[in-house]
């Protein structure tokens, strides 16, 4: 009897240490779990659109910030609009150069077909890598008026970055030296229908709030009335942005249709904020 109350302590003792020995394993892992898991998040600092668009269309930065609570080795951003979905790559984050606590990247893209609205939410995914683990955070974001910046760049500073570039355009966003804009200020006819009058003030030019439309497939038709004769009416459709197409000139970006107009149907389109653009082409010099 002795020797088997023995035997039962003996093993009572190594089940007993073999417990502690999972528990100690069990806290390291807990301990090492809480150095690689992400404490924070991947903030959005901005999303601003250039107030002067390329051809294509516009442009927008957005701007992310490191709240992860480690360093961010990768890092991908997309933004997903009514129509199309655009990818910011973020180059200048990487595992030689990895985006550290606090610090912001920046990544510009041009939204080809893209359209907006102001005030509202569009859906942002973000991934991205730390300390070897990957990292979904999902998130929205409303798109601003921003910078003239319209070269595709990525940057990183412990705040914010900014700054304005030259757009290369010519005079009023165009890439005129002497713009007309349509306007509605004027009155101009064409076999009976009236068509289109330019204008070479850029205050006078007419403004279409339908930059969302434009950018769809059936683009955006607007009634267009004469301040000077109403009578003079017409119905315009333009698409915009529209680029790259078959008998367009290289300096067009958008495309508008007018029923008795016989003048070439191209155009340069300019956006005003994020939902509004004029329409303008070249006029020549003043006689």
């Amino acid at each position: 009897m002795l020797l088997l109350a023995l035997v039962v302590v003996v093993e009572e003792l190594k089940i007993t240490d073999l417990s502690n020995e999972i528990s100690s394993l069990n806290n390291e892992v807990s301990s090492l779990n809480q150095q690689l898991t992400p404490t924070g998040g991947i903030r959005v600092v901005s999303a601003e659109m250039a107030s002067l668009i390329t051809p294509a269309g516009p442009t927008v930065t957005i701007t992310l910030q490191n709240e992860m609570g480690q360093n961010v080795t990768s890092l991908e951003a997309v933004l997903e609009l009514s129509m199309n979905n655009y990818t910011y790559g973020f180059p200048g984050v990487s595992l030689s150069n990895p985006l550290k606590q606090g610090q912001s990247a920046s990544d510009t893209e041009t939204l080809i077909n893209g359209g907006f609205s102001t005030g509202e939410a569009y859906p942002l995914v973000i991934e991205g890598t730390t300390q070897g683990l990957n990292f979904t955070c999902v998130t929205s974001t409303e798109i601003t008026t921003g910078s003239t910046s319209t070269s595709p760049s990525t940057s990183m500073s412990p705040s914010t970055s900014g700054g304005n570039s030259s757009t290369g355009l010519g005079q009023g966003g165009t890439p005129f030296l002497y713009p007309v804009y349509l306007t509605s200020d004027d009155a101009c006819t064409e076999n009976g229908y009236g068509v289109p009058c330019g204008d070479s003030s850029l205050s006078d030019a007419y403004v279409f709030n339908c930059a969302a439309a434009a950018a769809s497939a059936s683009g955006c038709t607007e009634l267009v009335t004469s301040t000077l004769i109403p009578s003079n009416s017409y119905l315009i459709t333009i698409r915009f942005p529209y680029v790259n197409q078959t008998g367009e000139p290289y300096w067009a970006n958008c495309l508008f249709e007018v029923e008795g107009d016989t003048a070439p149907p191209y155009a340069y389109c300019v956006m005003v904020n994020s939902t509004a653009f004029i329409m303008a082409w070249e006029g020549g010099p003043p006689a």
